[in-house]
């Protein structure tokens, strides 16, 4: 009989302690296990929301876009008319200082009379 099977016989509690008091089953491999599996745990639980998310952004997209157009042509939309705005705040920026010099040319001859 072993001395783990002659301690159960004896009416020992059957664990695994050594001399020293210390319990084997708390070493170095199950605790990697534990965090083996905690890390498994937090990435399902990432991965589940990171799915959800792309649900929710597909759908908004789809909502928005209504099915029918490509996301790149709007995006490449959306670059054509940043650009022709551009553009047109440049010329009315010039058409304002136009204006004004126009304007300070009829205060300055309003003032010659």
């Amino acid at each position: 009989m072993s001395s783990r099977g002659a301690e159960g016989a004896a009416g020992g509690t059957g664990s695994s302690q050594g001399a020293g008091g210390g319990d084997s089953r708390t070493g170095p491999l199950p605790e990697a296990v534990d965090r083996a599996v905690g890390a498994v745990r937090e990435a399902r639980r990432r991965a589940a929301a990171a799915e959800e998310r792309a649900k929710r952004s597909d759908k908004l997209l789809r909502q928005f876009v209504g099915g029918k157009r490509d996301p790149v042509a709007l995006t490449g939309r959306l670059s054509e008319l940043e650009s022709e705005n551009a553009m047109l705040r440049e010329r009315m920026e010039k058409g304002r200082r136009e204006v004004d010099r126009v304007l300070a040319r009829i205060r300055f001859l309003e003032n010659e009379r």
